[in-house]
């Protein structure tokens, strides 16, 4: 018997998806449970309408994450803190954070989640790349460049 599931059933299939199962599963388990509705013509088209709308926004999701993994290559950001400048490796008092990376591409115009930035806080002076992980398979890395505070 041909079903199409309303939710996703581990083992089984995501939904929206086709697939087949014996009539006593779909009967007293998965009508039930609002998981599953009967293959008719009406519902399998709605499922393939649904499936054809995901795929459309994972695909415009997808171009939209490289287009802005080209602009954010070019970007240079440059942060000026307060540091030690009497030890040789001139270390921070603070440190630069995901937080300031993401408001830094923000006033550049280029929009990303704060948990797509993966590094470790930057506490020296100099120059440091970020990797920015935008969708799966785009990573692009940012040139970030902090500098002393001048007196």
């Amino acid at each position: 018997m041909q079903v199409v599931l309303l939710q996703r059933v581990k083992k089984l299939g995501e939904e929206h998806d086709v697939v087949n199962v014996k009539p006593g599963y779909a009967r007293n388990f998965l009508f039930p449970q609002g998981l599953a509705a009967p293959a008719t013509h009406e519902h399998v088209a709605k499922a393939e309408a649904t499936k054809a709308d995901r795929a459309a926004k994972a695909e415009a999701k997808v171009e939209g994450a490289k287009e802005a993994a080209g602009a954010i290559s070019k970007t240079t950001l440059t942060f000026t803190k307060k540091a030690r400048t009497d030890a040789p490796d001139a270390k921070l008092y603070g440190s630069v954070t995901e937080k300031d990376i993401v408001a830094g591409l923000k006033a550049e115009g280029i929009e990303v989640e704060e948990k797509a930035v993966k590094m470790d806080h930057i506490k020296q002076v100099g120059e440091h790349e970020v990797n920015v992980h935008l969708s799966d398979g785009i990573d692009t890395i940012i040139k970030v460049t902090v500098e002393a505070e001048k007196k």
